[in-house]
């Protein structure tokens, strides 16, 4: 199957000022988040003009629990996702009476 792979080469930096200015914008909020030292308070990047997103963690703060896309402007969740720990989730007897 690797003969089907395509590879490409990664575009140079320089080639792409902005890009980088917005990921080093990211890297400084997650560096800033994991410095606080406060793991139960959720980290929110900034990700687009007009969104952010949102990553909540569990209360030892070592598991993501949800990931949510939110408006900037509004503070509207847009799309959001859910995890659960093994332990968590539910027996297939209930996951087969939930989607009845």
């Amino acid at each position: 199957h690797e003969a089907q792979c395509v590879s490409y080469e990664l575009p140079d930096v320089k080639d792409y000022p902005s890009r980088m200015k917005k990921l080093a914008k990211r890297r400084d909020q997650i560096l800033e988040w994991k410095e606080s030292g406060d793991r139960h308070q959720p980290l929110v990047v900034e990700w687009s003009y007009g969104y952010t997103v949102k990553l909540a963690f569990n209360k030892g703060g070592n598991k993501v629990e949800s990931v949510s896309v939110v408006s900037r402007s509004s503070g509207r969740i847009v799309k959001s996702t859910s995890f659960l720990a093994v332990e968590d989730r539910p027996s297939e007897a209930s996951i087969w009476w939930m989607s009845r």
